[in-house]
């Protein structure tokens, strides 16, 4: 609560208009995470507990990060830059996992974009009961990390990548398909 509540104010005295939420993960992920990642215990695990901030845009972003490390360098346990450095899966995200009152918590910096991929890619997995968080080369797959990639080069004020909206809707015909696969005659 109480970094939750600092992200808050962080965000007001920036002038960001930012959705702060706070999470635990639920058992069953712990449990899938700590069969998936050998020699990791609960001890380790960084994203237990959690917050999550979405902003509007990328600078606002690391605006906030920059608040962030001024305030709380000091407590920095760990940092990952899913934006320089996308997972395969396309997620992108910036991960600070703080250390507040003995405890481990990740913060999650979004913006509207990839928090939108995100919950596109969890609406895919409890649609068709597969996690397709993890990396992979499901067709599924395929679509979120094209995806990804259009909405990095768009969210950077690039162009996207020539023919990218061509295979954005190739994926999107063949994800389609796969759909229907499952429901067959509906």
């Amino acid at each position: 609560v109480k970094v939750n509540n600092a992200l808050r104010s962080f965000c007001a005295s920036l002038g960001i208009d930012g959705d702060v939420t706070q999470r635990l993960k639920k058992a069953p992920t712990i449990v899938n995470k700590l069969t998936r990642e050998s020699g990791l215990d609960l001890s380790r695990m960084q994203d237990i507990g959690g917050c999550r901030v979405v902003v509007e845009t990328l600078p606002e972003l690391r605006k906030l990060e920059t608040r962030i490390r001024r305030t709380w360098g000091y407590c920095l346990d760990h940092e990952k830059d899913y934006i320089r450095e996308p997972r395969a899966s396309g997620y992108r995200a910036m991960h600070l996992v703080v250390l507040r009152d003995g405890r481990q918590i990740e913060i999650q910096l979004r913006t509207k974009s990839m928090h939108n991929w995100a919950e596109a890619v969890e609406a895919f997995s409890g649609t068709t009961s597969q996690n397709f968080k993890q990396d992979g080369s499901h067709v599924v797959q395929e679509f979120m990390k094209q995806l990804s990639d259009y909405n990095a080069a768009t969210e950077a004020g690039d162009t996207p990548p020539q023919g990218s909206l061509d295979k954005l809707a190739k994926l999107s015909n063949e994800v389609s398909v796969y759909l229907k696969s499952l429901h067959p005659g509906a």
